[in-house]
């Protein structure tokens, strides 16, 4: 059987890594699997052709996972071969059914090879947002945990393109090649129940790398709230004088009739919201919410902060009263008082997650008076101002 060799191998700084022992038999997996990029293990004929003097066996595959992966059947697949030999499958081309046809023998998801051209690309997604997300995640894939050099990752939308999923930040996260390709258009939960993974585990991961990347969603929002100030000081500059920072627009939309619309609405939204199977989109929905309605009402901020803060341990607001809720309305209809930032500060500091001292940061403390939360916000209790 004839097929591509890639000659560029030799110079890539992964392959020079290998032992020469793993590197003769990567070669020879690559030269001995089947049409579909299947191989059989059969260590006798691998050890005679590789090192008849230290046998090969399933122990040195741990050296390759990088280029391959395993199947339930315990054969091995490598996962790039298809792209490599065939480029993008079509079952409308002859000498490509004998591929599909293994595929299906195998297990392997069709769908997932034929997206497999696709690797690596991002659609909109810059190349300075792509090393970003990276850095972000510490080049760590989001779904197998492993650390992953740059030239193995890729960017993964967790809700798919063709689900409805963004290009912006808080729905992308790294992802090593193998994982990418399996997930495919896939929901997180649909993945790990295919390829029995711990979904909560998983799930909580991608909570808490989405979450760092919230304000990204809310961006546009912010701009036009420094827009908004400057707005405010030239309209000071002309009347002469300051007229006092509660004189600015408010922080939230004056109350009406349209209020009990909108608590309904929130209502209705959050039953939805419910049904996410990830933490990480239940808040990036609410924290939406927030910023496209200005609701002057405390559920949905409430909720937010339960949502953001119990991964730290940090007391969760289980009763509404009158008292939290005049505190509340006090502090929100104040300009600067910035929600989605103060929960991003939280993530920041290891101090107001109780980490530093036995003191952690609760609802009441912050909305007690607005020295607080101004605090917060400046950026007082940061990691790297404790």
């Amino acid at each position: 059987m004839k097929r591509f060799t890639d000659t560029d191998i030799w110079d890539k700084e992964w392959f020079m890594k290998l032992s020469p022992k793993h590197k003769c038999l990567l070669r020879f997996i690559f030269d001995k699997c089947d049409a579909a990029g299947v191989w059989t293990p059969n260590w006798v004929l691998a050890s005679a052709y590789v090192n008849d003097t230290n046998p090969c066996s399933s122990e040195d595959l741990d050296q390759l996972t990088e280029q391959i992966e395993f199947l339930p059947n315990g054969k091995v697949f490598i996962p790039e071969f298809i792209m490599f030999q065939y480029g993008k499958l079509s079952k409308d081309c002859k000498p490509h059914i004998p591929v599909y046809r293994l595929l299906q023998k195998h297990g392997i998801d069709i769908n997932a090879i034929k997206m497999s051209e696709d690797i690596g690309k991002t659609h909109n997604v810059s190349d300075l947002l792509r090393k970003r997300i990276f850095e972000e995640d510490g080049f760590v894939c989001c779904y197998c945990g492993k650390e992953k050099e740059v030239r193995n990752l890729t960017i993964d939308h967790v809700v798919s393109r063709k689900r409805g999923g963004t290009d912006k930040a808080d729905n992308l996260v790294a992802s090593c090649l193998p994982c990418n390709i399996k997930k495919s258009d896939l929901s997180v939960e649909e993945f790990c129940s295919k390829y029995n993974l711990d979904f909560p585990s998983i799930s909580e991961r991608i909570a808490v790398r989405l979450s760092e990347r919230l304000p990204e969603r809310v961006s546009d929002t912010l701009k036009e709230k420094e827009k908004e100030k400057e707005q405010d000081k030239e309209e000071d500059n002309n009347e002469g004088g300051y007229r006092g920072k509660h004189s600015r627009k408010p922080n939230i939309k004056p109350e009406g009739k349209k209020d009990t619309e909108l608590k309904n609405q929130y209502k209705e939204f959050v039953e939805e919201v419910k049904k996410m199977p990830d933490n990480a989109q239940k808040k990036i929905a609410i924290a939406s919410f927030i910023n496209d309605h200005k609701p002057n009402f405390i559920e949905p901020y409430a909720d937010l902060w339960n949502l953001s803060t119990s991964v730290y341990g940090i007391a969760s607001l289980a009763t509404i009263s009158e008292g939290r809720v005049k505190k509340f309305k006090t502090r929100v209809r104040e300009p600067d008082f910035d929600f989605v930032k103060i929960l991003q500060e939280i993530r920041n500091s290891h101090y107001l997650q109780g980490k530093k001292t036995d003191w952690k940061i609760d609802w009441d403390w912050l909305f007690e008076n607005d020295t607080n939360y101004l605090k917060v916000i400046e950026g007082k209790y940061r990691n790297t101002s404790n």
